[in-house]
């Protein structure tokens, strides 16, 4: 249950976390943490839209990549450089202003990464527990410890609390996690300086229909799901906030395979709709008059790359992104264009081990 419920969530914040939530980067931080059970993406994506993965540079013997862009008016430089342990994980980053150097723990998490610019140099130290979940987060820049995360579990490993320390704005932000039985989550806090900021219940009717206590939570959201005879089923999310009720509706098949997300505003006012199909992604947004404020289209290969990206406001065609790929997966070429005309052309190429 805690898997379907961690798949509920994740596919919750990555389609409407833009138009339900208005987290800061502190709490983007805490519930990206907390949503891959203290295993945040190890990836430090070095490429457009993530398309250069980790298991295709290191199936390749990738070693290192240049990346080159071309303006409109045909004219190269350098962007930035990369190097590659034999896993795929990156080692250093290079571009005309910086370079940042990567160690890992066992060549795959990372525990320490370095960053050297002009007038500062930014270090990133991470510690895991026995368990390889991140525990700890430490930068300082030139020497002064800037801000520090830190992670505790309970006895089954899901995160208990979370705790991100500011300390240039000298303020201490913290998560505080309850659980159900089998570690389904019943409950979480937001704290600034020790004072509640946020909760949020996933406790609810029908819909989840909010209780009538208003000032019980400053900010509430819970969470309810719908069976149908065939195996599909429906997962209400409800968020209470500022006095707004928004309501959002992930529709799923029997095999759990999310393939529509619906937001509404008091329950019939349509903002959002997304349909996930095997190959594309479109996003739809709706201004208060229920007509199309922009659309977003975003296609992929069978191996779950995107080779294209486009934004249409109002429906009509304004930017599009186009990537290609060599035989083995890697990018070898990534484009922007409004539709009709290239204005820009990133090359990739590679080394080998």
């Amino acid at each position: 249950m805690k898997t379907l419920l961690t798949t509920i969530l994740l596919a919750f914040y990555s389609t409407i976390s833009a138009q339900l939530f208005n987290f800061s980067n502190v709490q983007y931080t805490m519930n990206r943490t907390f949503y891959s059970n203290g295993n945040p993406e190890n990836e430090f994506y070095y490429s457009p839209l993530n398309a250069n993965k980790s298991d295709i540079l290191s199936r390749e013997h990738v070693k290192s990549l240049k990346c080159s862009v071309v303006n409109k008016k045909g004219k190269e430089n350098q962007s930035y450089e990369l190097t590659f342990n034999s896993k795929g994980k990156i080692l250093s980053r290079q571009t005309d202003k910086a370079k940042t150097s990567y160690e890992y723990l066992n060549d795959t998490l990372i525990k320490r990464m370095e960053t050297i610019r002009k007038n500062e140099v930014v270090i990133v130290e991470r510690n895991y527990n026995a368990q390889n979940k991140l525990t700890f987060v430490q930068q300082q820049k030139n020497g002064k410890i800037s801000y520090q995360e830190l992670y505790t579990y309970n006895g089954e490993g899901f995160i208990e609390r979370s705790q991100i320390i500011d300390f240039k704005k000298k303020k201490t932000y913290e998560m505080h996690y309850q659980y159900f039985e089998r570690n389904k989550l019943k409950y979480q806090e937001f704290l600034v300086n020790g004072k509640v900021k946020k909760t949020w219940t996933y406790e609810c009717k029908n819909e989840g229909i909010r209780s009538d206590d208003k000032k019980a939570a400053l900010e509430s959201m819970c969470r309810y799901e719908e069976q149908s005879n065939d195996g599909s089923y429906i997962v209400f999310f409800r968020q209470i906030r500022d006095g707004k009720d928004v309501l959002v509706k992930n529709h799923f098949t029997k095999d759990s395979i999310m393939y529509l997300s619906e937001t509404f505003e008091n329950d019939s006012v349509l903002v959002n709709k997304t349909m996930f199909e095997k190959n594309q992604t479109h996003h739809i947004n709706y201004n208060k008059h229920q007509k199309v404020r922009y659309e977003t289209i975003q296609k992929f290969n069978d191996q779950k790359q995107t080779l294209e990206n486009s934004y249409l406001p109002k429906g009509k065609l304004r930017s599009k992104t186009t990537l290609n790929y060599n035989d083995n997966g890697t990018i070898s070429i990534y484009s922007n264009s409004n539709g009709k005309k290239i204005y820009s052309t990133t090359k990739y190429t590679y080394t080998f081990y």
